[in-house]
């Protein structure tokens, strides 16, 4: 048994994948995405139903026909009006502003939406990697558990190895199998859910979750939340503008003819409205709202502060970490193992505990890059 484990050390392996980058499949996302498309649809509506308000109201046309008694009477009556209703001239242009502030809230709120999908994206790629790198570990662990088991079999059979023992390596097996069926499944649901982000076209991810660069960037200005923020108080206060334009006076001009038998009555009317009741507090309520806006602008940015410190610091700690890991993978390898069970340095039960401490370490490695690599997502989808 002992000179089948000491051959199984002798074999290497290696896997040469070309890494693709995050930014090419977030781009081919953000070209194909529906969603990103539907946002986009829904920003053009809104930032058109926002200048539904800065026209001229709808010209009214009346017309009055009066009959007289008796019926025979030539005297009938026909009245013909038509007036058109403006409010004061500075209103339409506070209005026209406001819808201004509002199309490029609407740009902004899909900013963040794109930004969201773009970085959910991001985050699969990510696990995928992370994934791709687990089958490689599950396949080269399975080779060592398969030989394991193959060796303690025959040594069971020859009388030197216990059932118990023989009976615990078939199940180790057995559950390393079913731990690299897991991983396939979970591998295809990824794929899929990278397809299903890519507006349903193939695209494919292979990268490993050690080719992805550890890189985190971030500018706070940047923020597309506190963009969306900004551009609410500055709503907020072309809202005022407009509530104090709404405490002008309303005017209606407009034309007038009356016709009864052979007389006949033209010429133009006037009207002005004076807005005493109507709009009261209205401009009270526009000054709480920026005053909220502005609260709320404050309150975001310290959030968004705190959180970019506050991921600053745990990808630089998650970084080291992974050095350290890495440090103590390199000192610790398969080679080492089987050169001290072929020096006897180590026994059969010690070499079968010492190659799944390896391989323990190896995916405790890549859990740990693969929680930087989020975190670095995080940091990076700030400002992206």
């Amino acid at each position: 048994m002992k000179s089948i484990l000491i051959q199984l050390c002798m074999i290497t392996f290696s896997t040469a994948v070309s890494a693709q980058k995050i930014d090419d499949i977030i781009h081919s996302i953000e070209q194909n995405s529906p969603m990103i498309e539907a946002r986009q649809n829904m920003a053009d509506a809104e930032k058109k139903e926002a200048k539904t308000g800065i026209y001229l109201q709808n010209p009214e046309i009346e017309f009055h026909y009066l009959w007289g008694k008796p019926s025979d009477t030539e005297d009938n009556r026909l009245d013909l009006n038509v007036t058109q209703d403006f409010d004061f001239p500075s209103a339409y242009k506070r209005r026209r502003k406001m819808a201004e502030q509002s199309a490029q809230l609407a740009d902004i709120q899909f900013l963040q939406q794109r930004q969201a999908i773009l970085h959910e994206a991001a985050l699969v790629c990510i696990e995928l990697a992370y994934n791709n790198s687990l089958a490689d570990i599950l396949d080269e662990q399975i080779v060592h558990v398969r030989h394991t088991a193959e060796a303690t079999q025959k040594s069971f059979e020859a009388g030197h190895t216990s059932i118990i023992e023989n009976s615990q390596m078939q199940l180790m097996l057995i559950d390393m199998q079913s731990e690299i069926d897991d991983n396939a499944i979970e591998r295809i649901r990824l794929q899929k859910e990278l397809t299903r982000l890519n507006g349903n076209k193939d695209i494919e991810y292979s990268t490993r979750i050690e080719e992805i660069p550890l890189i985190a960037d971030a500018d706070i200005s940047k923020s597309v939340e506190i963009k969306e923020a900004s551009q609410n108080i500055a709503l907020a206060n072309a809202n005022m503008a407009v509530k104090r334009s709404e405490r002008l006076p309303h005017f209606s001009v407009g034309y007038v003819s009356e016709r009864s038998g052979e007389n006949s009555l033209q010429g133009f009317s006037i009207a002005m409205s004076i807005p005493i009741c109507e709009n009261k507090g209205t401009t009270k309520a526009a000054q709480a709202m920026i005053k909220a806006a502005e609260l709320e602008e404050n309150e975001i940015q310290l959030r968004i502060k705190n959180l970019l410190e506050s991921e600053i610091l745990r990808f630089k700690s998650k970084c080291n970490a992974c050095e350290k890991i890495k440090k103590a993978i390199d000192e610790f390898t398969i080679e080492s193992i089987c050169k001290a069970l072929e020096n006897n340095e180590i026994s059969i039960d010690e070499y079968i505990q010492d190659i799944e401490s390896y391989f323990n370490m190896r995916k405790k490695y890549i859990e740990a890059l693969r929680s930087t690599a989020e975190c670095a997502e995080n940091i990076n989808a700030i400002g992206r």
